[in-house]
C-alpha cells in the first residue's frame, strides 16, 4: 500500500486515509449522500498538507453555492470568514453600504486543491499512484469556454459515463487516458504502461468544475 499522492510505502497503522472529495463538502446534505464515498491510503504529511486547500475550496463553495440542501455549507463559509482576521483582508467592502461584496479566492491554492483530488481519483482507479514525471494542470469553469477546452471535455463526456463520489449532487467525474481516435465502445480505456496523456473532468455540487489534463512529461 502507497500514499497515493507522494508513492511513499504505508502500513495499516500508518494509513490516515484521504477522501475524494473531502468531508467537508457534504455538510448539510443527506446522511445517505456519505456512503459511497471514495477513501483512498495517505499518509500523515499528505493528509495534512491540503487541510488548507480543502478549507479555501469549501469555502469557495459555500459562496457560490446555489443548492437549497448545503445551507450548513454556507454556514460554515461564514464563519470560517469571520473567524480570523487574517482572512478579512481577502473580502473587499462597500464603499456606499460598508456591506462585503466581493470575496477573493487564491487560485493557486484552488488549483492545488483540484490537483489533488485528480491524483486521489488516478489512485482509485489504477490502484497505484500517479509517477512522478507527469505534469498536471487544473483549468476552471471560465477557461471552459475555449474550442480547445470544450473539446477535450466532449471527448470525456461523449464517450464516457460519468462516475461517483457519494452522490451526484456532490461530487461526479470522468478520467481516462487522452487517446484521440479510439475505437470507443462506452467502456474505460485500460491504460498503456507508457500512457502520454490522462484526462479528466470533475464537477462539485454542480456550482463549480475543472478540467485536469496530466501529461507524461520523461519516461
Amino acid at each position: 500500500m502507497q500514499c497515493y499522492n507522494c508513492g511513499n510505502p504505508l502500513t495499516d497503522d500508518q494509513n490516515h486515509r484521504e477522501h475524494i472529495p473531502p468531508r467537508n463538502l457534504f455538510d448539510g446534505f443527506p446522511n445517505s449522500y456519505k456512503e459511497t464515498r471514495i477513501v483512498i491510503p495517505a499518509c500523515y504529511t499528505c493528509n495534512q498538507s491540503f487541510s488548507y486547500a480543502d478549507e479555501e475550496f469549501r469555502n469557495l463553495i459555500g459562496i457560490i453555492n446555489k443548492q437549497p440542501q448545503a445551507i450548513k455549507l454556507v454556514e460554515k463559509t461564514n464563519r470560517s470568514f469571520m473567524r480570523l482576521d487574517a482572512k478579512l483582508a481577502r473580502i473587499i467592502f462597500s464603499v456606499t453600504s460598508k456591506m462585503p461584496y466581493v470575496v477573493q479566492f487564491d487560485i493557486r491554492v484552488i488549483e492545488k486543491f483540484h490537483v489533488k483530488n485528480f491524483k486521489g481519483l488516478y489512485y482509485f482507479n489504477y490502484r497505484h499512484p500517479l509517477p512522478q514525471n507527469f505534469k498536471v494542470l487544473a483549468h476552471f469553469d471560465k477557461t471552459f469556454q475555449t474550442e480547445k477546452s470544450q473539446k477535450l471535455i466532449n471527448y470525456l463526456t461523449v464517450n464516457f459515463p460519468w462516475k461517483v463520489s457519494g452522490h451526484e449532487n456532490v461530487f461526479r467525474y470522468i478520467l481516462q487516458p487522452f487517446r484521440p481516435g479510439h475505437n470507443f465502445d462506452g467502456t474505460d480505456i485500460i491504460p498503456a504502461d507508457n500512457e502520454k496523456y490522462f484526462l479528466a473532468v470533475m464537477s462539485y455540487t454542480k456550482n463549480h468544475a475543472t478540467l485536469i489534463l496530466a501529461e507524461r512529461l520523461t519516461d
